[in-house]
């Protein structure tokens, strides 16, 4: 399920650009709202599904119609919106009861007014999908020597990693065990990537992220789709990274 919050601001504002924990804070705000004690849940080991704790969702970047990058951050005006994306119906709920009444949010040090907001229905599905993103993808892997080490969309342990964890989910989620082999993920139009301009990094909370933004076609098993779709792609989710959304 996903939930999209449409917001406003009539003056200009400055928003740094690490701003993923204070959108993450929101989050937790919300479902505080709607219930407390999975808002704790999620806040520390993470929701119960099946046996194991998890942290189901992942959110999207501040998308501003009006908006200019400058040094010192985002300058943004207008109309803009938020999206919250999970495969669990419990989460989803929580996530609408507790955007019940809140007609601004406060991110970071700005404050913008919600005017609505609403469910989006799940897309239909075919075995191939163009995607594009809507917060940077990351990868990364723990070295025997304890390094932890991001990869990038031309290693092929990148696709390895994005594969592995969508199996993972859909055993998490579904209780299914799917070949990761059968997932492909590719950039579209290869020959006009650039990786430099599709780097992002993000500090969050005293750690640096690289993670990257690019169109791509997945193909696979319509449960993998789905949770591409609804919990992202890649690693740190709940963290905004991994959001997706499927070409029209």
């Amino acid at each position: 399920m996903r939930i999209r919050l449409k917001l406003k601001t009539v003056e200009e504002q400055l928003i740094d650009y690490n701003y993923n924990a204070d959108l993450n804070n929101l989050v937790y705000e919300i479902t505080q709202d709607a219930n407390p004690e999975l808002a704790s849940a999620l806040f520390h080991e993470g929701m119960i599904v099946g046996d194991t704790p998890i942290k189901p969702y992942t959110f999207s970047r501040l998308l501003f119609e009006n908006y200019r990058a400058t040094r010192d951050g985002l300058l943004v005006k207008g109309d803009g919106e938020w999206l919250i994306s999970t495969p669990v119906d419990e989460l989803a709920e929580n996530f609408i009861n507790g955007l019940i009444g809140r007609y601004q949010v406060k991110i970071g040090h700005n404050r913008f007014t919600v005017e609505r907001h609403q469910m989006i229905k799940d897309p239909e599905l075919t075995e191939e999908m163009d995607c594009f993103m809507l917060g940077p993808v990351v990868t990364s892997v723990l070295r025997e020597d304890g390094r932890e080490v991001f990869c990038h969309p031309l290693q092929s342990e990148f696709y390895d990693l994005l594969r592995q964890d969508l199996a993972f989910k859909v055993k998490q989620i579904y209780r299914e065990v799917i070949d990761p082999a059968d997932i492909q993920i590719t950039i579209i139009n290869p020959e006009k990537f650039d990786l430099e301009r599709s780097a992002n990094l993000i500090h969050y909370q005293g750690k640096n992220i690289k993670c990257y933004l690019f169109k791509f076609k997945i193909t696979g098993p319509g449960k993998a789709l789905q949770l591409a779709f609804n919990w992202g792609l890649g690693s740190f989710n709940h963290q905004g990274f991994g959001m997706v959304d499927f070409l029209k």
